[in-house]
């Protein structure tokens, strides 16, 4: 406000976005983005040998990802929780998701992947992938 004080709703809102960081933070701080260009749905970073990505929307059934030439998935996780199923074939990345988001907002997943991402060209996530 003009006399320095702050309104309640943006008290509250900031209150929010700390909680959400105390949680997810480890996908923002320190991180880089991409490997994948951030599309209306799907947001990523990375840092070392994880990526994190970020679900904005919640896809219809499997999570599907190209792949990215000369890396290996070691696993993949939700941040913070349980270890998710996937299968990498030649052109795409399949993760099994839970029916539901664990936040409406972001989920957040976590790949750990066989080597970090020191150069790299970012790789667009066709739309498609989203809701098939």
């Amino acid at each position: 406000m003009m006399d320095g004080r702050i309104e309640q709703r943006q008290i509250d809102r900031l209150k929010e976005v700390g909680e959400w960081m105390k949680k997810y933070g480890e996908s923002i701080y320190g991180t880089r983005g991409g490997p994948y260009k951030p599309q209306r749905w799907i947001a990523s970073t990375h840092k070392g040998n994880k990526i994190y990505i970020h679900l904005l929307q919640w896809p219809d059934g499997n999570l599907k990802l190209p792949v990215l030439k000369g890396i290996k998935i070691i696993h993949a996780v939700l941040l913070g929780g349980k270890e998710l199923e996937w299968n990498q074939e030649k052109a795409e990345v399949i993760i099994r998701l839970p029916e539901k988001p664990v936040d409406p907002d972001d989920t957040v997943l976590v790949i750990e992947i066989n080597k970090s991402l020191d150069s790299f060209t970012p790789i667009d996530v066709p739309e498609h992938m989203l809701t098939e």
